[in-house]
């Protein structure tokens, strides 16, 4: 496929959505090349080689669309507010190496958007691949906040009542106490506090 056939392709994957939508999509996509990128992700993946060795990395779940704006903060129940991927509408179950690709690629055409010379953009994608290989060398994930002895909070008719969390033995809690103490605490309150 070349590139002069892009607009008939994205009609087509585009075909049977609201036009007015899609006129501010299309209106969104030609601003920047990052734009076009976010907008075209079906484009990719149809011009991914299939005879590629990344083809042949072990399965993971995939963002699918990974670049720089589907990464942003939000708050959780817990009331954390996490940085993280935020858009999975293109989740897919394909190879690891999938999303890493499409994230460089991202890296890549935003650092020409805004006028990085060449040199940066690759040292930015070399900055990426190095941690990401680091993260993947040390074997889990990184632990975004400390463990609570509070998993839950939840109001019962009966009033508040806590369950405590499985945090680790022997670990100190965020609040100071050793997890044993603190669910014999929480217990304490709670049976207290429904009689």
């Amino acid at each position: 496929m070349t590139p002069t056939d892009a607009p008939a392709r994205i009609h087509s994957f585009d075909a049977g959505r609201e036009p007015e939508r899609l006129k501010l999509k299309y209106k969104g996509m030609r601003k920047t090349r990052s734009a076009f990128l976010r907008g075209t992700c079906h484009l990719f993946y149809e011009d991914w080689p299939r005879s590629l060795s990344l083809n042949n990395a072990p399965l993971a779940w995939l963002c699918g669309d990974l670049h720089f704006e589907n990464f942003g903060a939000y708050k959780c129940d817990n009331r954390a507010v996490y940085f993280d991927i935020t858009d999975f509408d293109e989740s897919v179950l394909g190879p690891c190496t999938w999303d890493v690709a499409r994230f460089l690629t991202s890296v890549l055409v935003t650092a020409r958007d805004n006028k990085l010379p060449t040199g940066e953009g690759n040292e930015l994608c070399e900055v990426f691949i190095s941690n990401y290989f680091a993260c993947l060398g040390a074997g889990k994930a990184r632990w975004v906040e400390r463990p609570s002895p509070l998993r839950h909070w939840s109001r019962p008719a009966s009033g508040p009542r806590f369950e405590p969390a499985l945090t680790g033995r022997g670990r100190r809690s965020t609040i100071g106490l050793s997890d044993g103490d603190a669910q014999r605490s929480i217990r304490r309150w709670s049976n207290s506090s429904a009689g």
